[in-house]
């Protein structure tokens, strides 16, 4: 898969995490220098999602470890929405559920 911009994106550093093995791919990380450059490969590629999940790809957004800790006090919200049948989707650390007119709006309890 490839991206194709009319801007040129200023990468700081780009590197692969993990032990090579002959059976599975490594990671690939960049730091972008500027974040609209980071958006705008983001965006695009959430464009091409379905094309991603084929290709056993994705595009990932490193959190903070206090984000993260959020993120792990609220998951029993999530799974209790997921099980009523409703969309959920973080926004940092924020929870956001899917409401009736297909807006998202943020869950606290």
């Amino acid at each position: 898969m490839y991206y194709k911009s009319k801007k040129i994106i200023e990468l700081d550093r780009v590197h692969r995490i993990g032990k090579e093995t002959p059976v599975e791919t490594r990671p690939i990380v960049a730091k972008f220098h500027h974040y609209s450059d980071r958006e705008l490969v983001r965006k695009a590629l959430i464009e091409k999602h379905t094309d991603l999940r084929a290709l056993h790809q994705g595009v990932g957004i490193q959190q903070t470890k206090a984000t993260l800790e959020k993120r792990r006090n609220k998951q029993h919200i999530v799974d209790r929405e997921r099980n009523a049948g409703r969309t959920t989707k973080w926004a940092g650390s924020r929870l956001l559920v899917k409401g009736q007119n297909d807006g998202y709006h943020e869950l606290n309890n």
